[in-house]
């Protein structure tokens, strides 16, 4: 794996890594432990990110938000909510842009320096490049800040061109892509294509 400038550390489900493993850019954690690893990390130049409606993204509205400021007010530097699965697959774009507008709203009144992420599966998508542009679309004129994909089950060759459509869309949002076991070749592809960062579960690194 590359240097730590490309990397972030997924930990969903905790313990999380100790901040002498920490190398990477940053931790990423679920709600319940954002506290903690705020304190923790509070040393380590690592920054802290918390995982909102993880993993379904299932919630109802008002439930995302809570949870998104629970994490804004116990000092996380970004929240990274999953979109709406149907919203997604379902192709209804203004849905996807109103939900997360929201959730942007709530966030944005504890603190304008949190940073709001919205985390999607490529394989949603279908392989659709023009709407994998409607949605990197959707999610910037809804306030988010960055885009994290993941291409899990699909070939290099088919989440390429999406990530590509996303960052080009996305304008000056970030875009990440979580994946478990990329080779050099596939984070030089991503990175190439527009990807700002590769995110890699904690386990394939400190398992």
């Amino acid at each position: 794996m590359r240097g730590a400038e490309y990397l972030e550390i997924l930990c969903d489900q905790g313990p999380f890594p100790s901040p002498g493993d920490a190398d990477g850019a940053a931790v990423t954690v679920g709600g319940r432990y954002t506290r903690d690893a705020v304190r923790a990390y509070a040393e380590s130049g690592a920054v802290v990110q918390t995982l909102v409606d993880w993993p379904s993204g299932l919630g109802k509205p008002t439930v995302r938000q809570i949870e998104a400021v629970a994490a804004a007010k116990d000092g996380t530097a970004t929240v990274q909510v999953m979109a709406h699965p149907a919203h997604v697959v379902g192709r209804h774009d203004a849905a996807l842009r109103e939900d997360i507008m929201g959730l942007v709203i709530a966030v944005r009144e504890v603190s304008r320096e949190i940073g709001v992420d919205v985390v999607i599966e490529a394989g949603w998508l279908s392989g659709d490049v023009e709407y994998a542009e409607a949605v990197g679309l959707a999610v910037r004129e809804s306030g988010g800040d960055g885009v994290v994909v993941s291409p899990a089950g699909m070939s290099d060759q088919q989440s390429t061109p999406l990530i590509s459509a996303l960052s080009s869309m996305s304008g000056p949002m970030r875009v990440k892509v979580v994946s478990a076991s990329a080779s050099d070749e596939a984070l030089d592809g991503w990175l190439a294509c527009g990807a700002d960062r590769v995110v890699v579960p904690s386990g394939i690194l400190f398992g």
